[in-house]
């Protein structure tokens, strides 16, 4: 062979040998999406680590930073953002799951984003924590409501359970006056971090709480979406501490009522016989049925003289919700026209506890153990499409 081949040979060689040597040293390429959906795990793709980056999870997802910001700034009160993580800019493999969720869920066309922040309000009520909500409410002012909201929480606390009211009139609160309490701070410290949810819960009869509204205080008449979301996040924390939350809500369908009922369980409308009431209690069933409210409907008939008064306006509203709605609206039960109950808000003293033998009372009674063989059967909410993003959650939430 001639110096020339040889040397050839040589320069070939060399090259093949540095080639080779590039080649093992390029980094792997990442999984596609398409791959990690027919396997149907993130964590299948994802190198093992504690934190991931923003532009890591950008790739994992196939998604925009701006559409992670927009994940983040909606959702980001119900699951950590960035809270899970000691830095703003990094994501645990649990944060990274819960976003590929919620934008799956975003995608859909039937799903609002006000029915998932909804949901996921009602969810971070109830997952873990067994708290059951009730909310009082009407269609029409003036039949009772919060009457009826602050002795079914003393009655339930008298039962041993666990009960906060929280007084959802903002603007117009008046529950504190009916318990005989003075608070030392209102919702309205809250929302201007002046005091903790903590701080403005106000002990009350039978051992019951109470979270005081403000009164005469026009800014909390209509709160905008994200002061709603802090009172919300910050009553969840009183999971640990509470078995029943009550909401006593304002009256009529305005946004802080569609969105206090949204968190129910139990949506107890009040009606009196008068027609005005029958008629706007039906109208607030229909708008709760349009907002597809969750929540199990019931109907209470206060000031009745008679038992089958109650029942011509349970039979009106019901029937027609039936037919009209679609919509099952169950008999919570009614309360007989009693002359103790203003005797009770006159002296500043909850109804249960002035005139226990009463019959308004005795018909409250009837209402509280309806409500307590519920609370018996009740699993912690609804298993929901949204439930199963509150599972990887468990160990971080409180």
């Amino acid at each position: 062979m001639s110096s020339k081949n040889i040397l050839d040979c040589l320069f070939f060689s060399c090259i093949m040998f540095f080639y080779l040597v590039l080649s093992s040293s390029k980094p792997k390429e990442r999984v596609p999406l398409t791959s990690y959906r027919t396997t149907g795990s993130i964590q299948d793709t994802m190198e093992e680590k504690e934190f991931y980056t923003l532009d890591d999870v950008c790739h994992f997802l196939v998604l925009e930073k701006s559409r992670i910001r927009f994940i983040e700034r909606e959702f980001g009160a119900f699951f950590g953002f960035p809270r899970l993580s000691p830095f703003p800019t990094l994501y645990t493999r649990k944060q990274i799951n819960i976003l590929k969720k919620i934008n799956q869920l975003l995608n859909r066309p039937d799903l609002s984003i006000f029915q998932i922040k909804s949901e996921f309000q009602r969810l971070c009520l109830e997952r873990g924590k067994g708290v059951w909500v009730i909310a009082v409410t009407s269609g029409k002012g003036g039949v009772g409501k919060t009457s009826i909201s602050v002795n079914l929480a003393v009655m339930l606390a008298r039962h041993g359970v666990r009960t906060v009211l929280f007084d959802g009139d903002l603007g117009l609160a008046n529950a504190h006056l009916f318990l005989g309490v003075n608070p030392k701070y209102t919702i309205l410290d809250l929302l201007n971090r002046r005091a903790s949810i903590e701080e403005i819960l106000t002990e009350g009869p039978c051992g019951m709480k109470l979270i005081p509204g403000g009164s005469g205080l026009f800014q909390l008449a209509e709160l905008k979406e994200s002061q709603r979301n802090h009172i919300i996040d910050e009553i969840t924390r009183l999971g640990k501490m509470t078995d029943v939350l009550v909401i006593d809500t304002s009256a009529g369908v305005s946004r802080n009522v569609l969105r206090f009922i949204s968190l129910a369980d139990e949506i107890l409308t009040v009606a009196t016989p008068n027609i005005a009431s029958t008629l706007d209690a039906f109208g607030l069933i229909r708008i709760a049925v349009q907002q597809q409210i969750a929540g199990n409907m019931n109907l209470i008939v206060n000031r009745v003289r008679s038992r089958s008064q109650a029942d011509q306006v349970f039979n009106k509203v019901i029937g027609c919700a039936d037919d009209f709605l679609g919509k099952n609206v169950e008999r919570g039960g009614y309360i007989f026209e009693d002359s103790n109950v203003e005797k009770a808000i006159q002296s500043r003293s909850p109804l249960v506890n002035l005139c226990p033998d009463s019959p308004a009372v005795l018909c409250i009674e009837e209402i509280v153990q309806r409500l307590l063989q519920k609370k018996k059967v009740w699993k912690g909410g609804k298993k929901t499409e949204l439930f199963e993003l509150f599972v990887p959650l468990e160990a971080s939430f409180l």
